[in-house]
Formats: C-alpha cells, structure tokens, sequence
C-alpha cells in the first residue's frame, strides 16, 4: 500500500546485493537491537554522536524516537534522509543522506553504519554506491561529499574506492574526544565514469517536491 500523504516511505534503491528503504516499526525495532548488539568492534571511534554506544535501559525507544523524529523532520528546505538498509530481507544497518538548498547547492553529504555481523562483506562499498546512484542519478546532485575519522580505514577505503578526493582536513569532536577528520567530495564528472546501470530507484516521482525539486525530472 502506498503512502500518498508521505510518499518517501516508498522510495526504494536496490542493487544486486542490498535494498535502501525506509524501514517499519517492527525493522526499526529489528535495527535498535543490531545497533545495541555492537557496530564498533576495533579502531578509532568513527562516529560523531555518541548515542550508539549508550549503554541505557531505553536505549531502544531512545533509537526509535530519534528515527521518528528524522523523518516527521524531512522538509525541502533542509532534508535528512535515513534508510536502511536490508540485506536478502535482513535489517543491517542504515544509509543517510542529508542536505540544506538542496535544489540551489545540489550538495549532500552522506553516512551510515552497519551491524557488527554486517561488516567487512563489502556491503559499506555497495550501500555507498547505491545512495551515490540517488543523489546523482535521481536527484540531479552535482557533489556528494563525505567524511572520516582518521584511522577509521573502512571508511576512507570506501571513499578512495569510489574515486572521491580528499577536501580538506579539520579537528572535530567525535563520540570520545577530538579527533582529525578527513573530508572527502565527489563531483559528478568523476562519477559518471563509474556510474552503475544495475541500481533501480523505485517510487521516485511522488518523492522529489519533498527534496525541494519539481517535475517528473530533478533539474541539472
């Protein structure tokens, strides 16, 4: 059943591998116990927010509320847009994208996580490639742009392998103190070259007036 009212519960991006889509109570619920289980196993500390790492007794309604709140919280003007990610039917983690004037900049960074069970399968690489394949191929962007923490190799890997170049390098506070940060920016001419043509994008349309663009088509 669609979604007239909030047509980007029924936005999907599938590849061969995994499928980005916004998940249902019951996934959400699924993705507040992966994310408790564990998603930082070895190295620096990757993420900025230190939430994931709480060890609370409402650790999963806190989770729950945030991931309500993001989507009540989509506007043209100033989006962020966090889908799961599913793996054969599997709840393994989740993939964002989030931007500010957007159809005047067509600027989006992006992050994501996965399940400690998830990693090192190169499913970081695909679930990149397959928000890469919205924002450009779907939304019309003309950079995507990303970040890392020093030391996080998994990521900065990521990056490289996708033919980002390094934008600079910055003190930041992370989830346990301060840190370098990596910025990285992915400009359309250097993914085009590499763009896939086995990503669907599924229920699109009804969706782009909520990512501030018109039309069947986004404008580039």
């Amino acid at each position: 059943m669609g979604h007239p009212l909030w047509p980007i519960r029924d936005l999907v991006v599938r590849t061969p591998v995994l499928e980005l889509r916004m998940p249902d109570d019951a996934e959400l619920c699924a993705l507040a116990a992966l994310a408790r289980a564990g998603l930082h196993t070895s190295g620096p500390y990757p993420f900025l927010q230190d939430w994931l790492t709480l060890d609370t007794p409402d650790y999963e309604r806190g989770f729950y509320r945030y991931h309500h709140s993001v989507i009540a919280g989509l506007r043209p003007e100033a989006w962020n847009l966090e889908l799961a990610v599913f793996v054969d039917g599997e709840p393994a983690g989740f993939q964002g994208a989030f931007a500010r004037d957007f159809p005047t900049l067509r600027v989006a960074d992006t992050g994501s996580w996965l399940g400690a069970g998830f990693q090192r399968r190169g499913l970081g690489t695909e679930m990149r490639e397959a928000i890469l394949h919205l924002l450009f191929e779907g939304l019309g962007a003309e950079t995507a742009a990303s970040a890392s923490r020093i030391g996080n190799e998994g990521s900065i890997g990521v990056s490289r392998r996708l033919g980002y170049r390094e934008n600079g390098r910055h003190r930041i506070t992370f989830g346990d103190g301060p840190a370098e940060e990596i910025r990285w920016r992915l400009d359309r001419a250097e993914w085009e070259p590499r763009r896939r043509d086995d990503i669907e994008l599924l229920h699109l349309t009804p969706c782009l007036p909520d990512f501030g663009l018109v039309g069947d088509q986004p404008a580039s």
